[in-house]
């Protein structure tokens, strides 16, 4: 038997030398793409091949027909830069992408490329990767793409999930699900999308709803008097999501020099924020008196760790999200929640004539481009406008009281 070591792989050329069986596999001439035909000649695999640290890797990319040379090219730039970052984390794992292959390995593939994301902000690198540890792996993940459909989905997947989870979740999950098909097909790996024509109502009755807000400008006086009780960086934490609106996750990670006193403004990292996208807030007088106040009252050791609120036996690290959730609920005995605070500071904006957009970009909310291009004219002037509002109305209803 023999190879062709340089033809341009196309099926025409597949279909032509499916006939010859001295030929068992050639090599494209413009590529690491090899194809080996299977013993019945009509099929067979296409293959990434790379020389990694003197041996050949040979990767699986999918099986003609059912995906064509044009997809497997497609595949294949995908399966390069897989293998660079398996090389990187010193692992090589074989890409394989077909209709028959498991729904497992496109998770692990969209999972892989998710986690290696620099766009992406760290919580919602969890949020996907929780999603699909604990409910799409362990639900579906043995069955063959082909075989997913709305009788499937609903048995295996969302059934189950309606019986024990919120909407929401089970909402999150379908997303997440659709989105990974989506991208599996839309670079070419799969040659058909399971999920192109199911929708959420087709498999979840039930509604999702909005939670309704546990708080409102009347209940301040509840929450600054429990947030008297509360240590000082949890106080402090509070105070500070009360303030600007802010996600916990955003406000937790806060370090000193996160708040620069030349431009008076709050910087909040791209790799801090739910959206991927650098935030800033305008930094009112309470707030350097609040801050100066805190950071007076810390013991010395912790005054010299570079984050704001952090853990008590590692000055190097802030204390997590989920941390600081928790112990914001203990301070409100579980009447309110930190993501409370957001929606209060939200629906106070609105009833104090602050502009809707404005209220959008103090809360990093993801913005279309024409909305971003209008906020961008006027933002930093409307946005000191409103806090500096915002945090007056709150001297006059018990933020007095701090520090």
């Amino acid at each position: 038997m023999k190879a062709i070591t340089a033809l341009k792989i196309t099926d025409k050329a597949i279909v032509q030398y499916g006939a010859q069986s001295e030929i068992f596999q050639f090599k494209d001439i413009s590529s690491p793409l090899y194809f080996r035909y299977h013993n019945k000649r009509n099929t067979g695999t296409f293959y990434l091949v790379k020389r990694v640290q003197s041996k050949n890797q040979w990767i699986r990319l999918g099986t003609y027909p059912e995906i064509s040379s044009m997809t497997a090219r497609k595949a294949l730039t995908i399966a390069l830069q897989r293998l660079t970052f398996s090389i990187q984390q010193g692992e090589f794992n074989e890409v394989s992408f077909s209709l028959n292959n498991t729904v497992a390995d496109i998770l692990q593939w969209y999972l892989a490329r998710n986690q290696a994301s620099k766009t992406l902000s760290t919580h919602t690198k969890k949020g996907v990767k929780s999603v699909i540890e604990r409910h799409l792996l362990p639900n579906i993940g043995d069955l063959l793409i082909k075989s997913l459909s709305r009788q499937t989905l609903d048995k295996e997947l969302f059934w189950p999930l309606q019986l024990r989870l919120k909407p929401s979740t089970v909402k999150q999950v379908f997303q997440i699900l659709k989105r990974v098909f989506h991208n599996a097909h839309g670079v070419g790996l799969i040659s058909e999308n399971p999920m192109l024509t199911i929708t959420f109502k087709e498999l979840v009755m039930a509604k999702v709803t909005a939670k309704q807000a546990r708080l409102t400008v009347v209940d301040l006086p509840k929450v600054f008097a429990q947030a008297k009780k509360a240590s000082s960086s949890i106080q402090t934490l509070t105070l500070l999501m009360l303030l600007f609106g802010t996600r916990v996750g955003e406000t937790s990670k806060a370090k000193w020099s996160d708040f620069d006193r030349g431009s008076n403004l709050w910087r909040i990292p791209a790799d801090n924020t739910k959206t991927g996208q650098a935030h800033r807030l305008p930094v009112t007088p309470f707030l350097w008196q609040l801050l100066k106040h805190y950071k007076q009252g810390l013991p010395t050791k912790l005054q010299r760790s570079p984050w704001l609120f952090p853990t008590k036996h590692k000055l190097n690290s802030p204390i997590s999200a989920q941390y600081a959730s928790q112990q914001v609920s203990q301070v409100a005995k579980g009447q309110w929640s930190a993501h409370d605070l957001r929606k209060l500071a939200r629906t106070a904006w609105l009833e104090l004539g602050i502009d809707y957009m404005i209220g959008e970009f103090l809360l990093n909310h993801q913005l279309r481009q024409v909305d971003q291009a209008y906020i961008q004219t006027f933002a930093d002037v409307k946005c000191r406008e409103a806090l500096n509002t915002w945090h007056q109305y709150l001297l006059g209803h018990g933020l007095r009281e701090f520090p």
